[in-house]
């Protein structure tokens, strides 16, 4: 599982999700360090997505029944919103 903590999206990760960071040596400097800093290649296509999650929405094309290789969720606290993205 993958964490995203506030604004910046600091990462947080578990060891389940080493092997989605490939074998381009993004573990461990991944860890602690901000998305789009860690995933440029991809941050434009799913930023926005993030974006629609935090916003209440959900992922495009979802279904209550499907089983998806990508999840997003949202936590919700007085003090801010974390977006956890298991894959």
């Amino acid at each position: 599982m993958l964490l995203y903590w506030g604004n910046e999206f600091i990462q947080f990760y578990n060891d389940a999700y080493r092997p989605s960071l490939g074998g381009a040596g993004k573990h461990p400097t991944a860890l602690g360090q901000r998305g789009h800093d860690c995933w440029p290649e991809i941050w434009p296509t799913i930023k926005p997505l993030i974006d629609q999650v935090r916003s209440g929405g959900g992922l495009p094309g979802m279904k209550t029944n499907s089983f998806p290789s990508t999840a997003m969720a949202t936590l919700r606290r007085p003090t801010g919103r974390l977006v956890i993205v298991p894959f």
